[in-house]
């Protein structure tokens, strides 16, 4: 794993636990970490953040991961797919 120069590592969830394979502190030294919430950002500033996202998407430079659907009256069956890593990627509920 690497990040070039002014690249992004998101890290999402903790669904895997705590058992990382890598060394952060090795990718991280000559890098500048930048975090935020979506739940801190302003209208404006959520629509340019997903908006970078879809356009990256988009153009092919970013992947979007795999992902499960399960509707929202079965969340307690999502929760525990999350739990027995049943599920490569995200769990999506859907109404």
């Amino acid at each position: 794993m690497c990040a070039r120069p002014g690249g992004v590592l998101a890290l999402v969830g903790a669904v895997g636990g705590s058992d990382v394979r890598l060394d952060l502190w090795e990718l991280i030294r000559p890098i500048t970490l930048t975090g935020y919430s979506s739940e801190t950002l302003d209208g404006p500033a959520l629509r340019h953040a997903v908006a970078a996202l879809a356009g990256w998407v988009q153009d092919g430079s970013m992947t979007a991961p795999h992902y499960a659907t399960v509707p929202l009256a079965e969340a307690a069956r999502a929760h525990a797919m999350l739990e027995s890593r049943g599920v490569t990627g995200r769990v999506l509920l859907v109404l």
